[in-house]
C-alpha cells in the first residue's frame, strides 16, 4: 500500500512538473514565417511532454522515439514542418539547431529560437512610455473635472 501511494505521489509530481513550463511559447527567427508564431499548451501530453498548439492549428510536440521536438499539423505524425533533436521537458528549454522543411528534406536554421511568451515582448520602450504618458494626461484631465463637479455640487446644495 505504501508503495502504491509513493508511486501515485511521484506520478502526480511528474505530471505537475510538466504543466509548470511556459503556458505559451513563441517560435521565431526563421524566414518560414507561417510557423513563427505562438504555441499554447493544450493540457494534453504526448511523449511525456506538454503539447502546444498554434492559432493556425499546428502542433508543437515531443516524439520520444526520435527524441525530437516537432512542429506539424498532425499531432504525433512523423511528417513535420520542422524539428530539433533535444530531450528537454519543456519546449522553451530546447537548445541547438532547428531543421526546417525544404523541398524533399530539411535545412538547418540556427536562427530559430523558442522562448517563453507573456505577450508583453511586443511592446517597445516607446510604446510603454506612450501608454504611461497617456494615463498621466488622462488623470491630469480628470482631476480638475472631478474637482469642478465637486465644487458645483457643493455650491448647488448650499445655495
Amino acid at each position: 500500500m505504501a508503495r502504491f501511494l509513493f508511486l501515485l505521489v511521484l506520478a502526480t509530481l511528474f505530471k505537475n512538473s510538466i504543466q509548470e513550463g511556459c503556458q505559451t511559447v513563441r517560435i521565431s527567427g526563421s524566414t518560414t514565417t507561417a510557423l513563427m508564431t505562438t504555441y499554447t499548451m493544450t493540457g494534453e501530453t504526448f511523449g511525456d511532454r506538454p503539447v502546444y498548439r498554434s492559432s493556425r492549428g499546428d502542433y508543437l510536440f515531443y516524439e520520444t522515439s526520435e527524441t525530437t521536438w516537432n512542429v506539424g499539423n498532425v499531432l504525433g505524425s512523423t511528417t513535420v514542418d520542422m524539428y530539433i533533436t533535444d530531450t528537454s521537458t519543456c519546449a522553451e528549454d530546447t537548445l541547438g539547431t532547428w531543421y526546417v522543411a525544404a523541398g524533399s528534406g530539411f535545412s538547418p536554421d540556427r536562427s530559430v529560437t523558442v522562448t517563453c511568451w507573456t505577450g508583453l515582448q511586443e511592446l517597445s520602450g516607446g510604446a510603454i512610455a506612450g501608454i504611461v504618458i497617456g494615463v498621466l494626461v488622462g488623470v491630469g484631465l480628470l482631476a480638475p473635472l472631478g474637482r469642478y463637479m465637486y465644487i458645483k455640487k457643493q455650491s448647488g446644495t448650499h445655495g
